[in-house]
């Protein structure tokens, strides 16, 4: 059986490395994001990574927070915001249940791909304040999941998710003011770059390279074209104002704490 090459694995959410070719409509996250900020703005990323997005962002706002669960992804960030010599930026090691920070003070809350508590979001929103995620949804990478069996949010049915998240900003007091569910068709031009993915999204939970050889080969033999192998990325896009005040117990008062 053919043997593929094991993959490296990434600091951050760096993907930049992988080669592929998409065919359809485009979520268009950072040009929703930029929509939104000026320089007397306070933005804040929940589930910043290695801080890949909020390097433009940063640019954009006078000030911005970056909070990450993963101590490794925070230094990275701090690695990647050194390098580009920003000042306005803040890096917190924390959870998203709890924000130390204190509440109506972000103009602009982003969450790209993690967990955020619409509760939370709501109450370090200022009052118009606007909230921006990006989400992958339960159909994402269907024929890949199928072949292992197993995957993020497999075989639940697509749209589950965004109507909880819905539901959980509404009762926070956020104003849904645009939602939408994308689907395109994506083309990898090898299997290096499928493994890659695999191995460094949580896409197929404990995925064992030297073990799963067989799934490889079996995605590579259904899945090739002449214009690569061929999957699908589902994203869902919520954009929600805050217009109520829900009376919320501020986890801490402090503005901001530096943790790297």
């Amino acid at each position: 059986m053919k043997k593929y090459k094991k993959p490296v694995k990434v600091k951050g959410w760096d993907f930049s490395q992988i080669k592929v070719i998409e065919e359809g409509p485009n979520i268009e996250y950072a040009k929703i994001v930029e929509s939104r900020l000026e320089k007397n703005k306070t933005l804040l990323d929940i589930g910043t990574g290695g801080a890949e997005r909020l390097l433009g962002f940063a640019l954009k706002v006078g000030e911005a927070i970056a909070i990450d669960v993963d101590r490794k992804m925070i230094e990275t960030a701090a690695e990647n915001l050194s390098k580009c010599g920003l000042q306005n930026v803040a890096l917190i090691l924390c959870d998203s249940e709890k924000l130390p920070i204190m509440a109506a003070n972000i103009d602009v809350v982003i969450c790209r791909q993690a967990p955020f508590n619409a509760r939370e979001v709501a109450r370090v929103l200022k009052q118009r304040g606007i909230f921006v995620t990006q989400q992958v949804s339960e159909g994402d990478k269907r024929n890949f999941k199928t072949v292992f069996r197993r995957g993020q949010d497999y075989g639940r049915r697509s749209g589950t998710k965004k109507r909880r998240y819905l539901r959980m900003l509404r009762e926070s007091g956020m104003q849904i003011i645009e939602e939408r569910t994308i689907n395109t068709i994506e083309y990898y031009q090898s299997m290096d770059d499928v493994i890659f993915l695999i191995a460094n999204t949580p896409m197929i939970p404990d995925f064992d390279f030297d073990r799963e050889q067989d799934k490889l080969k079996e995605i590579e033999e259904k899945f090739r074209t002449t214009q690569g192998i061929k999957t699908n990325s589902e994203r869902f896009l919520i954009v929600g104002k805050k217009t109520a005040d829900i009376s919320m117990t501020s986890t801490n008062t402090n503005k901001l704490m530096h943790v790297l």
